[in-house]
């Protein structure tokens, strides 16, 4: 095949790890620029990511045939956290780029992707369910946060995304409301952080940006 890829990142959300040689090329990155690298097709399954701040990042991989044609497979706008890791592989039957998620940082891949060159907002929600769930708070809290966003999930899969907007926003004050309570002096175990209850603010900040 000897098909050359560029890899391609945008947003300062994720580090690339080569294999075992841990080679950082986040230098020189600003937010909404690409950084191109090419790499030959036996190196490709060595290709490992660590998330470095919470937000959500878009991948390319494109490969390019010595006819000069090329494909490009997309990841786009995935959500990650400092605790994400991922890796990229081959798919060995289709030879098209997959994209294992590790949301919680646990070594356990939480999601297999396959490419979509648009925002999959259920995808999205899943890997959110997923953060929630690595969150140290009540298993009750848990629960009624994951139920909020399996109504959010139902409502897009009806396509009533109007709908879906409205629960993202009732989720949404739940949250600003804990952002605007003062710090209690003895912080209590199991509680809601602020940075987590940001986190989730962000991430259906960014939903709603996507699906509006």
């Amino acid at each position: 095949s000897g098909g050359a890829h560029h890899f391609r990142f945008r947003f300062l959300d994720l580090c690339i790890i080569f294999g075992k040689i841990i080679s950082k090329v986040c230098e020189g990155f600003n937010s909404g620029e690409g950084k191109y690298i090419n790499l030959p097709e036996n190196q490709m399954s060595e290709i490992k990511l660590q998330g470095t701040d919470i937000g959500t990042f878009t991948y390319e991989s494109e490969k390019v045939l010595p006819d000069g044609t090329s494909t490009v497979s997309s990841f786009v706008d995935i959500p990650v956290t400092t605790q994400t890791q991922a890796e990229v592989t081959l798919n060995t039957t289709t030879q098209i780029p997959e994209l294992k998620l590790d949301v919680t940082g646990d070594g356990i891949m939480d999601f297999t992707l396959a490419p979509n060159a648009t925002f999959d907002p259920v995808t999205y929600l899943q890997i959110m369910k997923a953060t929630i769930n690595s969150l140290d708070i009540p298993q009750a809290k848990i629960k009624a946060f994951n139920n909020r966003v399996d109504n959010i999930i139902k409502s897009i899969q009806k396509g009533k995304i109007s709908k879906a907007e409205l629960k993202a926003e009732k989720f949404k004050k739940v949250l600003e409301k804990k952002l605007a309570k003062p710090d209690p002096k003895k912080p209590k175990p199991k509680k809601l952080s602020k940075t987590d209850a940001q986190l989730l603010l962000d991430m259906l900040n960014k939903l709603l940006d996507n699906i509006s």
